[in-house]
């Protein structure tokens, strides 16, 4: 996996670079090692997801960080989601740019600012 993590590192840095300094390539493998984040490397996209529980018990998956091709990321999304609903998520939310937004909204995503949500 770390392998792949390097290869697609790149695309990943654009996307962080794009929304600010918020994470170093060290922080997202750090993240993904440690098993608090999901790596889910495509052939030329990539996708960083976390499961957020609330106090209430409630869980969504949150897909935090993608890049690479659109087309790609939206197949990748469906085995994403099913993780995520076999892993008790009631939700996914994703934080995005615009055109992800766009690109998603036939899949049953609502844009609500540059978040977007599904139920499970």
């Amino acid at each position: 996996m770390r392998e792949q993590f390097e290869t697609l590192w790149p695309l990943l840095a654009e996307a962080v670079a794009r929304y600010g300094p918020t994470h170093e390539k060290q922080h997202v493998w750090d993240d993904i090692e440690s098993g608090r984040a999901q790596f889910w490397p495509g052939v030329n996209s990539a996708i960083v997801t976390e499961i957020i529980t609330y106090p209430t018990g409630f869980k969504e998956l949150l897909g935090w960080l993608a890049a690479g091709e659109i087309e790609e990321i939206k197949i990748m999304e469906q085995f994403v989601a099913g993780w995520a609903k076999e892993n008790g998520c009631q939700r996914v939310r994703l934080t995005t740019r615009e055109g992800f937004g766009v690109a998603f909204k036939d899949k049953g995503y609502r844009k609500t600012m540059v978040v977007l949500t599904r139920e499970l």
